[in-house]
């Protein structure tokens, strides 16, 4: 017989049988298809050495008047920019107060100091920076006078831990001493049932769960660009401003002596209006759900806010605005464009994302248009689906102008009109998610390869361990392992950025190699074919040689290699029998093609399986073009 060439069909198909999809991809692991051809992945580099405090969870990138190339870095516990390979805390300040005389209590030989604040409001884990503190009992005052994290003992008094051990007992610190207390910590892990059945006791309703919950469990944060400031809210939480200018350059200065310093940290909206004796704050929103500045006119938006008539009564489906330019003013009068407007389909505001003409704003079970129109109406609201899901607040994405997101039950797409999203991957992504930890869900975009990536926890799994792509030029999926936990693709820098569980950032599509670590180390891609009929499939074949057709284009290597496996059994309800695994190497960099020109092999059997393995080389990048089999017949027993 001749040889037979091995075209399969481009992406991977997990929505038929194995024999159903003869000629297409099963399996994968960082690989992506190019041209109807699978290749690895490109590796990824660390940007930074040092690691953040806390989960990222959300991205954003910009670029400020002065040139600096920023990226907004919000954890469940801090907010920071990283600027170059330096992350500046700019974590909001939610109080800055005055202690008592001598508030500060040591034990003799501890390093664990009590600090005394009747009703302080910080919860485990908040971090406290002291001013004007003196040295006492043997604790220098510098030991003091710097960032803590607190360990909360009472609604009166915490905990702080210094370097030198006390020597003596007793109360001390002086009667000058102020804390600046960061926002309370948000939870790393969404715990899926709250309310009565696991709170303290009587709390809550019974089972209660939903999006509602996340201002009290995950912390997620959402920003935009206001100029080259930002505008940022913990999500259901207040809204805060992040001023970027010549002055502050992005320091965190020295420790605050009054209310009128914190201007080097993020700082609530209505904190800067109050101190600037600004009018009508009591319409300023202070629990937000989604922030966001419109492209026309730069209004800020809130999606879910306070009322506002500043009864402080939170409305889940209300959308409110400030005026134009003007971030501080939420009051609607005829002399402004201030406004608001309330959403009828759903229980509350999930999400909203930006398109090029466009905001669409996600409730629970539908999918709204906001369009700027202008005076007097500002805005206008149309409803484009119905009985539509969003996975997570962060499960949306858009590339090439065109929204795609994960529902809790398959995927969409709006190119102009919501539709369901086809997917070969659709039952094995939402069989295997965690759906206790379904808004951990990320997506992002690859725009330099066409994809769209979703990133999400399998199992019983607390931390993402997987992602499903879509490859919306060529109109395929694939799928693998990878920890994530943020991911921003932006056209601003030269790679994707993303953070693993490490809490580092990391540069994606650089080199060919996982550079997260001290070293570097091969990523361990593989993909594997469904079964194939050798022949017509009604006898047995013998296989005696395979023809390989790869290419090492980018590997950094001397000698990079793979193993191509063929794996025979004689039906497709049996088990698979003995594979031959055979390693092709390339014998130099240039020509690529220039490699192992034919494989000895040895099987019979009436299907094959073929699966190709990245080698644990470091340096190897492969992509495979369209191998041949040399194979006879055998009979039919």
């Amino acid at each position: 017989m001749p040889l037979q060439k091995l075209q399969f069909r481009p992406g991977v198909n997990k929505e038929i049988t194995n024999y159903s999809n003869e000629m297409g991809w099963n399996k994968s692991d960082k690989v992506r298809f190019k041209k109807g051809f699978p290749e690895q992945i490109g590796g990824w580099t660390r940007v930074a050495d040092t690691q953040v405090v806390g989960t990222p969870r959300t991205l954003i990138n910009w670029i400020a008047l002065d040139g600096d190339n920023l990226v907004g870095v919000g954890t469940n516990i801090k907010y920071y920019v990283l600027d170059g390979q330096t992350y500046v805390d700019k974590t909001p300040v939610r109080e800055l107060q005055a202690l008592g005389n001598n508030p500060f209590t040591s034990a003799s030989s501890s390093t664990t100091v009590t600090v005394t604040d009747t009703g302080h409001g910080a919860e485990n884990g908040t971090y406290v920076t002291f001013s004007g503190a003196t040295t006492f009992n043997g604790i220098p005052a510098a030991e003091i006078n710097k960032e803590h994290r607190l360990t909360y003992v009472d609604a009166n008094s915490y905990t702080i831990t210094v370097d030198s051990a006390a020597s003596g007992a007793g109360a001390g610190g002086g009667n000058s001493a102020k804390a600046e207390y960061q926002i309370n910590p948000g939870q790393e892990i969404f715990s899926y049932t709250s309310g009565w059945s696991s709170g303290t006791w009587s709390t809550g309703s019974w089972g209660q769960t939903g999006f509602s919950d996340l201002a009290e469990q995950l912390r997620l944060w959402v920003h935009d660009n206001y100029g080259e400031d930002i505008i940022t809210n913990v999500y259901q939480g207040d809204i805060f401003y992040l001023d970027k200018d010549g002055t502050n350059s992005m320091k965190t200065g020295a420790p605050y002596t009054s209310s009128s310093d914190i201007t080097y940290r993020m700082r609530s909206i209505k904190d800067i209006a109050v101190a600037a004796s600004a009018s009508n704050t009591t319409y300023i929103p202070t629990q937000v759900t989604y922030s966001m500045i419109s492209q026309q006119a730069r209004h800020v938006i809130c999606f879910g806010a306070d009322k506002q008539n500043g009864s402080g009564a939170f409305d889940p489906l209300l959308v409110r605005w400030a005026s134009s330019e003007d971030y501080q003013d939420w009051r609607p009068l005829s002399t402004n464009s201030a406004g608001d407007f309330r959403l009828e389909q759903g229980s509350q505001i999930v999400s909203a994302v930006k398109t090029r003409q466009e905001i669409l704003i996600f409730t629970d079970t539908a999918v709204y248009a906001m369009q700027y129109i202008g005076l007097p109406l500002v805005f206008s609201f149309t409803l484009l689906a119905s009985n539509i899901s969003l996975m997570s607040p962060n499960a949306v994405s858009v590339a090439n102008n065109i929204v795609f997101w994960m529902g809790r039950d398959k995927f969409y797409v709006f190119d102009g009109q919501v539709r369901a999203l086809p997917s070969t991957l659709r039952s094995f992504v939402y069989d295997n998610i965690n759906v206790e930890q379904e808004f951990q869900v990320i997506s992002g975009t690859n725009e330099e390869y066409n994809e769209v990536w979703w990133f999400y926890p399998t199992g019983t799994e607390t931390q993402i361990n997987n992602y499903v792509v879509f490859n919306y030029l060529e109109n395929i999926w694939y799928y693998g392992t990878l920890s994530r936990s943020a991911w921003l693709d932006s056209g601003l820098r030269q790679y994707p950025i993303a953070f693993d569980y490490n809490r580092r950032a990391l540069n994606h599509e650089v080199g060919v190699d996982d550079a997260s670590g001290s070293g570097s180390v091969a990523i361990g891609s593989y993909i594997e074919s469904s079964d194939f009929d050798i022949g017509d499939g009604d006898q047995f074949s013998f296989v005696w040689r395979m023809i390989p057709d790869l290419t090492f284009t980018g590997s950094e290597t001397v000698n990079p290699d793979v193993t191509l496996t063929l794996t025979p059994r004689n039906y497709t309800g049996g088990s698979y029998t003995s594979e031959t695994g055979k390693s092709v190497q390339a014998s130099a960099l240039s020509p690529q093609e220039l490699y192992t020109n034919q494989i000895d092999i040895r099987i019979r059997g009436r299907q094959l399986k073929l699966r190709i393995d990245g080698s644990d080389l470091v340096g190897t990048k492969w992509q495979l073009g369209t191998p041949r089999i040399d194979i006879r017949t055998d009979g039919r027993r």
